[in-house]
């Protein structure tokens, strides 16, 4: 009559440790590496062909 009960506990505390140890992080890993590469995209279509103090044109 318990053994389900324990299968249901069991499973839950796997899933969760699998969850807050594997799942999380790599996925907090996975966005944070897009954040950053579509950044460097917008601020380097943003700086291109702008004048600096002197007046020079970078590219």
């Amino acid at each position: 009559m318990r053994a389900p009960m324990a299968e249901a506990v069991i499973g839950g505390l796997v899933t969760s440790t699998i969850l807050t140890l594997f799942v999380v992080p790599i996925m907090y890993t996975v966005f944070d590496d897009l954040k950053r590469k579509f950044r460097k995209k917008i601020y380097s279509k943003e700086s291109e062909g702008t004048e600096d103090i002197s007046g020079n044109i970078s590219l």
